[in-house]
């Protein structure tokens, strides 16, 4: 079904018709979510399976193509729209590979329509720089994990999620092979010192190449990670758990600070994500029900609330005709409905409850402190200077007085607001449904 959608999409030539088809692609991904809640992992085929982590993210693929489809201008759009559809596409399939080695090879794929996102719609001459450390990053990554599977394939005679499973009662991997087959994961989401191709990729990339980025292909290295530790029973290497999580607490906490001396409003939402993500690995690595349920629900709210917080900064961009927070002044004079969408982004980004993001936080603290006191101590502070740095970023741009850059002829985006407004009343919503994250 995906592919004769992602078919009509192609030959679609008008922005209509791309509407009415995206809007069949909602329909067709809310069916999916029917069973939405159950705990175990359910195969559609030899090559497809889906639990309750596949179908969460899955919808929220379909909603960020949504917001990144509608973020590109109408002269954009029959280009940009393909790329972001494709993208879609091939994020899904990723979330519902059963099978390691068709996961590989649309891992991979993942790269090919972001980098034309970047080469092609980028706005900086330095944007072949950015695409290309994206592509040397991953890939650098990539080829452990494809050695990973297919030692995997040979060894244990299957690259099948559910047989390998069942498979791995009594066996335990080494820490080597272990980093061999998550590297991949790590750079993609990414950890403190493997982040050096993100803030660039941000910077240069279109709008809707920083919803999809953001949105949606962040979340392939905390899926693939949660995945693999099931797969292959991750309780068997601590000393390496031990490891990632003080990592990941030190780069997060860096994260946060680099946050407070940018000037850029991508760059800063771009650190932004880092510290969001080290958040999440620090949760994973709990191996909790707890731990894992509000990775998942971290994961969920900040596919949306950063697109929000990048479309916003775009539409800023498009008033002041500059990123920089210094220049952008009195957004609160010029366009008060602008404001609302930064406040609801700004708001939803630091777990303003009762989001599903608060109650995320404060289940990522609790995992946090059942590994060490020190843990949850660090996460604490963490998602205190998140709401330090946000509330700056928004007071910054909202308030003072107007800058002389402001562009007079910039127009109201009624439509793009409703979508993000939108975006933000799912994320409130979802903080009442905390029971279809429940990762048992």
């Amino acid at each position: 079904m995906l592919m004769v959608l992602a078919g009509f999409m192609l030959m679609a030539c008008d922005y209509h018709s791309f509407s009415l088809l995206f809007s069949l692609l909602l329909v067709v991904s809310a069916s999916m979510m029917c069973g939405w809640g159950g705990q175990c992992y359910e195969l559609l085929s030899r090559w497809a399976g889906v639990d309750q982590l596949s179908k969460s993210l899955v919808f929220l693929v379909v909603i960020v193509s949504v917001m990144a489809y509608y973020s590109a201008s109408e002269e954009e759009v029959l280009g940009l729209g393909m790329m972001v559809v494709v993208s879609g596409i091939i994020a899904v399939l990723i979330f519902i590979c059963a099978r390691l080695f068709p996961f590989f090879f649309m891992f991979e794929a993942s790269l090919i329509p972001m980098f034309g996102m970047i080469v092609g719609w980028g706005y900086q001459p330095e944007r072949s720089q950015a695409a290309i450390s994206m592509m040397i990053y991953t890939s650098a990554g990539s080829l452990p994990m494809f050695l990973f599977i297919s030692w995997v394939d040979k060894t244990l005679e299957s690259d099948s999620i559910i047989l390998l499973s069942l498979s791995m009662d009594g066996v335990s991997l080494t820490w080597f092979l272990w980093l061999a087959g998550i590297l991949a994961f790590l750079i993609k989401m990414p950890l403190f010192g493997l982040h050096g191709w993100l803030p660039k990729a941000h910077v240069e990339a279109p709008v809707s190449g920083s919803v999809i980025l953001a949105g949606i292909m962040l979340k392939f290295g905390g899926y693939g990670l949660m995945r693999f530790m099931w797969v292959f029973k991750w309780e068997s290497c601590s000393a390496l758990s031990d490891l990632l999580l003080i990592g990941a607490l030190w780069g997060g906490f860096v994260s946060t600070w680099l946050c407070v001396v940018q000037a850029d409003m991508k760059s800063l939402i771009a650190y932004s994500s880092i510290s969001h993500m080290s958040l999440v690995m620090a949760g994973i690595l709990s191996c909790t029900s707890m731990g894992w349920s509000a990775a998942l629900v971290l994961m969920f709210s900040h596919g949306l609330s950063s697109p929000i917080l990048f479309m916003a900064a775009n539409y800023s961009y498009e008033v002041y005709q500059s990123r920089s927070m210094v220049l952008c002044k009195g957004l609160l004079k010029l366009q008060p409905m602008l404001v609302v969408v930064w406040f609801g982004g700004v708001a939803m980004s630091v777990g303003f409850p009762p989001s599903s993001a608060f109650f995320a936080e404060v289940g990522l603290i609790s995992s946090g402190f059942m590994q060490s006191a020190s843990a949850g101590l660090v996460m604490g502070l963490m998602c205190f200077m998140s709401f330090g740095y946000s509330f700056f970023l928004f007071m910054s741009v909202t308030h003072g007085g107007v800058s002389k850059l402001m562009k007079t002829s910039a127009e109201e985006k009624s439509f793009g607001y409703l979508i993000l407004i939108s975006a933000v009343a799912l994320i409130m919503l979802m903080g009442m449904c905390m029971d279809l994250f429940f990762l048992g």
